[in-house]
């Protein structure tokens, strides 16, 4: 990594004297290790570094976009000309007149020297005692590790200057033992040992409940789904619905509808880029501070979210959401948070006469949304886990499922998102009456 002054300095070097208007630099750089294994046995190791430089320019209300793969003055240059060309071909007046004034940013800590420096050696050691374990438990374990640090940094010709270092580790465990596999999975900003071969046990323990899968008919159940299933569903709800380009478009729910209850008055779903657990930041990709921005309150739709390009059309002002200058899906939640409830996992799991309890799912996608569980589907039995059963392939409604939520654990576990870096869901397990499975495998 550069480090705070020598990039904030070669940021604020690359704006001066430039006669472009406004400007605008953004550079992320990322430093990462992954360790991938399959079978119990570790078969790729890889590291990389990258950084990314970005360069927007204002003219006469449109923005033109370059990036380049360093903060070289010749790569900065050839990137303000490209810029710049690009703002003058656009049509008519884009109505964008400026990048967001300086601003003051919370502290957070997001930043731990022991996991950036948890390199592949650590990695495999830590592996290694986990494969033991598993091959005395009969099981095979495969999935993978990663761990490494972040480092986002943006300023403007308005004097706005922000910079932001961080870590994470990002684990999955997939326990295979024919027919069954478990999941589990975490990430964060610290790399804790003991935690990880506690999400392995996990894994594991899912693989070996019961024996062969029982088949269950399709049709509606009472279904426990734990956080990471939970994460899979907001996901594709944040991509079509909880940013301001589909709202300004009209496909979002939320269309029309803020300040109404669109779901069950136990759920409140925000965005809060300070909470520290999770993968917390302080600012988003244009430099605007974050906070608690609630995206539904207690079932009512609140807002959704903003940058100040997409804020500019309303006359709104930007709620902290910006991506990546070169996203073609406008601003987006990075930091989803589903406030917990007051019951156990275990609790919702002894209060469920008959049910399902799902692990994850697989390929969702729509708003009517479909997919199949894998890696841990159960059938509960009298408030007591009986057996496994086939996965299954469910097609619901999101916005009807969120309004039959019956209970809401207190406990809530961090999510990756698949679609960015940074992204990531910290939610509970919870359980919905009448989600409806329409088939299985076969």
């Amino acid at each position: 990594m550069i480090g705070r002054d020598d990039t904030l300095n070669a940021l604020r070097r690359a704006i001066s004297g430039r006669k472009a208007g406004q400007i605008e630099v953004l550079s992320v750089a990322r430093e990462a290790g992954c360790t991938r294994y399959a079978n119990s046995a570790v078969h790729q190791n890889v590291h990389e570094k990258r950084q990314t430089a970005f360069v927007r320019v204002i003219d006469e209300g449109r923005i033109g976009l370059a990036k380049v793969p360093s903060l070289g003055e010749e790569d900065i240059s050839e990137a303000v000309r490209w810029a710049r060309e690009a703002a003058s071909l656009g049509r008519g007046d884009g109505g964008y007149r400026s990048f967001p004034p300086p601003q003051r940013y919370a502290e957070v800590s997001s930043f731990s020297a022991e996991t950036a420096g948890f390199d592949h050696h650590r990695r495999a050691d830590l592996l290694s005692r986990i494969f033991r374990e598993a091959k005395g438990r009969g099981v095979e374990m495969a999935g993978a590790m990663t761990t490494g640090q972040t480092e986002i940094a943006v300023a403007n010709s308005n004097g706005l200057a922000g910079y932001s270092r961080s870590s994470f580790v990002d684990v999955t465990f997939t326990a295979l033992r024919e027919p069954a596999s478990g999941y589990a999975g975490t990430v964060g900003v610290d790399a804790d040992e003991d935690e990880i071969s506690r999400l392995a046990d996990r894994a594991m323990d899912k693989a070996l409940v019961g024996g062969e899968p029982v088949r269950v008919p399709p049709g509606r159940y009472t279904v426990i789904l734990e956080p990471k299933a939970l994460a899979e569903l907001l996901e594709w709800t944040t991509y079509i619905a909880f940013g301001a380009k589909t709202y300004q478009d009209g496909t979002s729910f939320m269309a029309g509808k803020i300040g109404e209850r669109i779901v069950g008055e136990n759920i409140t779903i925000y965005d809060d880029g300070l909470e520290p657990i999770g993968l917390p930041i302080p600012f988003d990709y244009e430099g605007t501070p974050k906070g608690r921005r609630d995206i539904i309150r207690e079932g009512r739709a609140v807002g959704v979210a903003y940058d100040s390009v997409y804020a500019a059309r309303e006359g709104k002002t930007s709620t902290g959401n910006a991506t990546l200058p070169d996203s073609d899906e406008g601003p987006l939640p990075l930091n989803v948070f589903m406030e917990a409830g007051d019951l156990s996992r275990e609790d919702l799991i002894s209060s469920t006469p008959r049910g399902l309890l799902v692990t994850r799912f697989h390929y969702v996608n729509g708003l009517l949304e479909t997919g199949m569980t894998r890696d841990g589907t159960f059938l509960i039995e009298d408030g007591v886990v009986k057996s496994r059963v086939e996965e299954l392939r469910f097609t619901d409604s999101v916005l009807r499922m969120l309004n039959h939520v019956s209970g809401i654990s207190r406990e809530r576990e961090s999510v990756k998102s698949w679609w960015s870096d940074e992204g990531v869901y910290t939610v509970p397990t919870v359980r919905i009456e009448e989600m409806a499975f329409t088939g299985g495998r076969g």
